[in-house]
């Protein structure tokens, strides 16, 4: 803030009302999309001393949420693909194991038939 604005300007934190003794730039994302790249929509927003550092550390924050969103959509999706692999997997397994239980039927039927024959 210059000239006689700076001396004019409030906190815009909600209900502080103090002289604002700097600007906070804070960055808010365009969108919450999965991709990697984002754009940012940049306020400048007046603030005291008390509430400077914790301003700035949210704005952060956000920033840092929005990149981690990508990152766990990345493991949901890998856990989803994995999870219908590995049921795909027990759907064979269990259709071996059903004719594995039909041959080794079977083999008990013929041995029983060869003890009587």
């Amino acid at each position: 803030m210059a000239g006689r604005n700076a001396q004019q300007a409030r906190c815009q934190a909600r209900g502080c009302g103090e002289h604002a003794s700097g600007v906070v730039e804070v960055e808010l994302p365009v969108t919450w999309e999965a991709s990697a790249e984002y754009t940012v929509l940049t306020l400048s927003v007046a603030v005291c001393d008390d509430h400077a550092h914790d301003v700035g550390g949210r704005a952060r924050g956000l920033l840092e949420a929005r990149v981690e969103l990508v990152q766990l959509l990345s493991i949901i999706e890998r856990a989803a693909v994995d999870e219908v692999a590995a049921r795909d997997r027990i759907e064979e397994l269990e259709r071996d194991l059903v004719e594995a239980e039909g041959a080794l039927d079977y083999q008990r039927e013929r041995a029983d038939r060869a003890e009587t024959a």
